[in-house]
C-alpha cells in the first residue's frame, strides 16, 4: 500500500523548519569507537532505532559494525580475504517522511584503514514520519569489495559481496491504517448486474476518491481500479486502491497427464470456489487444488461466486499413459513410523527372495521444514546474518537409487512428473512419496543385506539474498542441495552351490582328485563337459560347475594344480627372492606357497654346514620373512626353504 508522506502545505512548513534545524540534510553523526557489537559480515549496533512519533521531527544516528575481512578457517581451510571498501547501497523500510544519509559524504568505509575510517560506520536518519503505528524492519544493504589472494589463475583481484543488515524502528501514531473494504471484489455480470459499496477506514480528517467523491464511501457499478487518498489530523496522507472485476469463472487449460501424476488445477474470477467431482482433489473448496492419484480422464467443474451471483467453468484432465511406461505395479503408501525434520524412509522393504518376482513399495517422508545445517554439504558459520536455523522445503526430486540387485528397477508413483514432491506447497497430499521396486535377481551366497542409497535434490525455500550470502561464503550454492537417504533390503537364496574339497587343490603327477558339487540342485554341467554331481580329474585347471536351484542358475569353481617335481612341489621356484643380495647383515626372503603349511628356513655354508634354522608358519599365496644375519661371518651361503612337499634353494652373499 503506497502512503504519501505529507500534504503540500504541511510539507512546505516542515521543509522550512527542517532547513532551519539542519541545513543541507540530516545532522552529522560520529561512529562509536567500539559500540560492543560484532558479527562475521557486520551488523547494526543500534537495534532498535529510537522510536519515532508521527508528525514529530525525527533525527537519529544508527551505528553499525563492518567486516574487516573474511577468515575462511571456519570452513576448514585457512585463507584471509581483507575488505578494501564497504559501501552503503540502499536503505529500505523507513516510514514515509523519513530519509537517510551516510555518515560520510561518499558512503564509503575502509575497515582496514584506520586513517580513513574505523571498523564502524554511522547512518543518519531524519525527517517527519507519517503513517499508522507499526514496528518497521529497516534493511541496509552494504557491498563489500574484497581483495582476493592470487591463488587461482584467472580469478579477478577483487570481488563484491553484498550483505543485508537489518534493524527495527517503532512508529507511534494516532493515525489508523487506511484500507478499502467491500462485500466482494466482484460485480455480477449484466444481467442481472449489481453494485458494490467501497468503504474507507474511518478516523481521517478528509477523503478524496478517484471519482472526486469526498465521503468515506462510494458506490460502484462497473469494473475498474478505485483509489482513495485520506488526510489525517497531522496533515499526513495515505493512499489505498482496490480493483473491482466482473465475476466470471476462468480455469486452467485442458491438460494430458500420466496416471498418478501430481498436477494442479487453477481458477479465478470470484470470491468463493467449489470443485466437482471432489475425488482425487486435495480440497474441493480450494481455489487451486492439487490432483493426486487420478487414474482415468476426468472433467472438473468449478463454480465461482460472490454473495449475489455465480459462474462456472470446466477443465478436462486426460489420463494417457502412452510414453509413461511402468515396469512395476501400483504403489501403496504407508506413512507409519516416519516423522521429524529429516527426510527418511517409512518402514523397511520386505526381503527379496532370489529367483522370485518382486514388486513392493516403500514410502518416503519429506518434512515441510528441515534443519538447514543438516542438509547443507558444507559447514555453515552460524554468525551469518539472517540465515535461519530451519527452512521450508519447496520440493524434492528423486534422481537415482543406487546399488539395487541385478535385474531390479525402481519407479516413482508419479509417472511423468520427475519424481517430484512438494511438502511446503501441499503438505496435506505430498508430504510423503512412494517408490516402487520390482524385478528378479539370482546369485550365489546369502542371505545378505544390501545397502541402498536414494539420491535427492532438495529445493529450499530461501530468499535470494540469503542464497547469495551463503554462496559468497561457501561457493556453489543455488538454493538446492543434494541429499542422500540410506536404507537396506535383505536378499535370501534357496541354496549355495559349492564344490568339495574346496580349493586350491595341489596333487602330484599320477594322482587324481574327486570334485563333488552340493546336492539338491538339478542339471549339473561341468566345464569339462561332465553332467553328474561329481567328477574325478588328474590334470591342472580351473573346474567350474553350473547348476539350477529351481529358479536361479548358480556356479562354483575350484583350481587344481598338478606338480611334476619334488623340488618345486610347494615353494613356487619362480617366486622365491632374496633382498638385498648381497647383504651386510639382514635380508628379506619372499615366496609363494601353493598350500598353507609349516615350513623351515635354513642357511648352509658352502661346505654344507648348517648355520641357521628357523621354523615358520606359511599361508597360501605370498609370504615374506626377515632374517637377521649379523652374527654370521662374511662369505657365501645357501638359503633353503622347505615344506612337507619339497624345498627350494638360493645363494646369498654376506659382506
Amino acid at each position: 500500500m503506497k502512503k504519501i508522506s505529507v500534504s503540500l502545505i504541511f510539507a512546505l512548513n516542515l521543509f522550512l523548519v527542517n532547513q532551519l534545524a539542519w541545513a543541507g540534510g540530516c545532522p552529522s553523526c560520529t561512529p562509536a569507537v567500539d559500540p560492543g557489537c560484532t558479527s562475521l559480515l557486520g551488523t547494526v549496533c543500534t537495534d532498535p532505532a529510537p522510536a519515532a512519533t508521527a508528525g514529530t521531527p525525527y533525527s537519529a544516528s544508527i551505528n553499525f559494525q563492518l567486516s574487516p575481512g573474511i577468515d575462511t578457517s571456519i570452513l576448514g581451510f585457512q585463507l584471509s580475504i581483507p575488505t578494501l571498501v564497504a559501501e552503503i547501497d540502499t536503505v529500505t523500510g523507513l516510514p514515509d517522511g523519513l530519509t537517510w544519509e551516510c555518515g560520510n559524504d561518499s558512503c564509503l568505509y575502509h575497515p582496514n584503514d584506520s586513517v580513513l575510517s574505523s571498523q564502524y560506520g554511522c547512518l543518519r536518519i531524519c525527517g517527519t514520519p507519517c503513517g499508522p503505528s507499526d514496528t518497521l524492519t529497516i534493511s541496509m544493504v552494504v557491498s563489500y569489495t574484497l581483495s582476493v589472494p592470487p591463488i587461482i589463475p584467472g580469478l579477478p583481484p577483487t570481488v563484491t559481496l553484498p550483505n543485508t543488515m537489518t534493524f527495527t524502528m517503532v512508529l507511534v501514531s494516532t493515525t489508523p491504517d487506511l484500507e478499502i473494504s467491500s462485500a466482494s471484489d466482484f460485480l455480477c455480470p449484466s444481467p442481472p448486474g449489481n453494485t458494490l459499496d467501497l468503504t474507507a477506514t474511518a478516523g481521517f480528517v478528509s477523503y478524496l476518491w478517484s471519482d472526486s467523491s469526498t465521503g468515506t464511501m462510494i458506490t460502484v457499478s462497473s469494473a475498474g481500479t478505485y483509489s482513495v487518498t485520506a488526510t489525517d489530523n497531522l496533515g499526513c496522507l495515505q493512499t489505498e486502491s482496490k480493483e473491482i472485476q466482473v465475476l466470471g469463472a476462468v480455469v486452467s487449460s485442458d491438460t494430458t497427464i500420466c496416471a498418478n501424476t501430481i498436477t494442479q488445477l487453477t481458477a479465478e474470477g470470484g470470491d468463493n470456489f467449489a470443485w466437482s467431482p471432489s475425488a482425487n482433489l486435495s480440497s474441493p473448496s480450494e481455489q487451486n487444488p492439487v490432483i493426486i492419484g487420478i487414474q482415468n480422464t476426468t472433467t472438473y467443474t468449478v463454480t465461482v461466486s460472490n454473495n449475489d451471483c455465480s459462474s462456472t467453468a470446466s477443465v478436462t484432465v486426460t489420463v494417457d499413459n502412452a510414453g509413461c511406461s511402468s515396469t512395476c505395479g501400483s504403489c501403496t503408501a504407508s506413512t507409519t513410523g516416519c516423522s521429524g525434520n529429516q527426510p527418511s524412509p517409512c518402514g523397511t522393504l520386505p526381503d527379496i527372495q532370489a529367483g522370485v518376482n518382486y514388486d513392493e513399495s516403500l514410502t518416503f517422508y519429506f518434512p515441510q521444514t528441515v534443519a538447514l545445517a543438516s542438509v547443507l554439504p558444507f559447514p555453515l558459520p552460524i554468525q551469518l546474518p539472517g540465515v535461519p536455523e530451519f527452512v521450508n522445503i519447496k520440493s524434492v526430486i528423486i534422481t537415482s537409487i543406487d546399488n539395487l540387485p541385478p535385474g531390479f528397477e525402481w519407479e516413482c508413483d508419479q509417472l511423468g512428473n520427475d519424481c517430484r514432491y512438494f511438502p511446503a506447497l501441499y503438505p496435506s497430499v505430498t508430504q510423503y512419496g512412494c517408490v516402487r521396486f520390482c524385478g528378479n535377481t539370482c546369485g550365489n551366497g546369502g542371505p545378505e543385506t544390501i545397502d541402498l542409497n536414494m539420491a535427492t535434490v532438495i529445493d529450499l525455500d530461501l530468499p535470494q539474498n540469503i542464497i547469495n550470502l551463503i554462496d559468497s561464503v561457501a561457493g556453489g550454492f543455488d538454493g538446492t542441495v543434494d541429499y542422500d537417504i540410506a536404507f537396506t533390503v535383505n536378499v535370501t537364496f534357496t541354496g549355495d552351490l559349492e564344490i568339495t574339497p574346496p580349493g586350491p587343490i595341489t596333487i602330484t603327477q599320477g594322482q587324481s582328485v574327486t570334485l563333488t558339487a552340493t546336492s539338491g540342485f538339478t542339471g549339473y554341467t561341468w566345464s569339462n563337459g561332465a553332467t553328474g554331481s561329481s567328477i574325478t580329474v588328474n590334470t591342472s585347471g580351473t573346474y567350474t560347475v553350473q547348476a539350477n536351484d529351481g529358479t536361479c542358475d548358480q556356479t562354483a569353481s575350484v583350481q587344481v594344480t598338478v606338480v611334476t617335481g619334488i623340488d618345486d612341489v610347494d615353494v613356487m621356484e619362480s617366486t622365491l627372492s632374496i633382498y638385498p643380495n648381497p647383504t651386510s647383515g639382514s635380508c628379506e626372503i619372499a615366496f609363494e606357497l601353493l598350500n598353507a603349511s609349516e615350513l623351515t628356513v635354513e642357511m648352509f655354508s658352502l661346505e654344507g654346514q648348517r648355520v641357521l634354522s628357523v621354523k615358520k608358519g606359511g599361508s597360501f599365496g605370498r609370504n615374506t620373512y626377515t632374517l637377521d644375519l649379523h652374527a654370521l661371518p662374511k662369505g657365501a651361503y645357501f638359503i633353503k626353504v622347505s615344506t612337507e612337499y619339497g624345498s627350494v634353494n638360493r645363494r646369498i652373499a654376506l659382506y
